[in-house]
């Protein structure tokens, strides 16, 4: 691969980058609700990640290991995270009660 197309191909990843980055600056001035607001804005952050290490880290030439490599720790994180909801349910139920 050339230098010319390995630069042109960052350059367009680049502005990318920076065209999403301004769309979820502007998704918060949309004055969605909060969740909806929320997902678009992880959406986006979710997507510039992706562009970040296809492009930037090279993980596109990789072998499958790498993609189970991080695979296992987001599938850990979630199973944490929803193992956690009954606690934070109940406990921001009674913080509302004393209110």
């Amino acid at each position: 691969m050339s230098t010319t197309t390995a630069n042109s191909k960052h350059g367009m990843v680049f502005g990318a980058l920076v065209a999403m980055a301004l769309s979820s600056v502007g998704i918060v001035f949309l004055h969605l609700p909060g969740l909806t607001q929320n997902i678009a804005v992880f959406s986006v952050a979710f997507l510039m990640a992706g562009l970040v290490f296809f492009q930037y880290m090279d993980l596109k030439s990789e072998g499958k290991l790498i993609y189970w490599i991080m695979v296992i720790p987001f599938v850990l994180f979630a199973i944490l995270v929803v193992l956690f909801i009954p606690d934070v349910c109940h406990y921001s139920i009674d913080f509302l009660k004393v209110l």
